[in-house]
């Protein structure tokens, strides 16, 4: 009787290729699941900073307006800073909504190029005074009424003329954007 060599070194060979394939497999599932615990930390981490950010500064918005216009001798109708918890980066912007111009209001107590001109003096410094060309949907007609105010605007394109919405909200450093989110 002849005897096989060889034959348990193959089968050897075999399992430990089959072992290490597995192991690779393993391997990188492990990785994959790491990766994915690990960006949805990040995510909840984010969600509530941004909570956290909210609840701190919600009810203190005017304040901390009132504080800054008093700092920078000016009014302020928007703040903007960044702040960092626990390793996320957050801008928090403060805006008071109240300081924005109604376009649709102006167009009911005046005519178009008098808006034109007052929307031009509102953002002087921005450099896109050239741009602000008002399209309303319907012609307005000017002088006070009674009746509900039209919505004769709708957007920043009925407004500005050939202007990038990115334009639009980042002004520059000597003056605010000529409109905020």
């Amino acid at each position: 009787m002849r005897r096989r060599r060889g034959y348990v070194l193959v089968m050897t060979l075999g399992l430990l290729v089959l072992a290490s394939t597995l192991l690779v497999t393993v391997g990188r599932e492990a990785s994959r699941r790491a990766l994915a615990a690990r960006d949805a930390q990040s995510r909840l981490q984010h969600k509530w900073g941004a909570i956290s950010c909210r609840l701190a500064i919600g009810s203190r918005c005017g304040d901390i307006l009132a504080r800054e216009e008093v700092r920078q001798n000016q009014p302020m109708p928007s703040l903007a800073t960044d702040v960092s918890l626990g390793g996320q980066r957050f801008t928090l912007l403060i805006s008071d909504e109240l300081a924005k111009a109604n376009v649709n209001a102006l167009l009911e107590e005046s005519d178009r190029s008098s808006v034109e001109s007052r929307i031009r003096e509102a953002i002087s410094g921005s450099g896109m005074g050239n741009a602000v060309r008002l399209r309303p949907a319907d012609a307005p007609v000017p002088g006070p009424t009674t009746r509900p105010m039209h919505m004769w605007i709708t957007g920043p394109g009925q407004i500005f003329d050939r202007v990038m919405p990115q334009t639009l909200m980042s002004g520059r450093v000597s003056s605010p954007a000529p409109s905020l989110e």
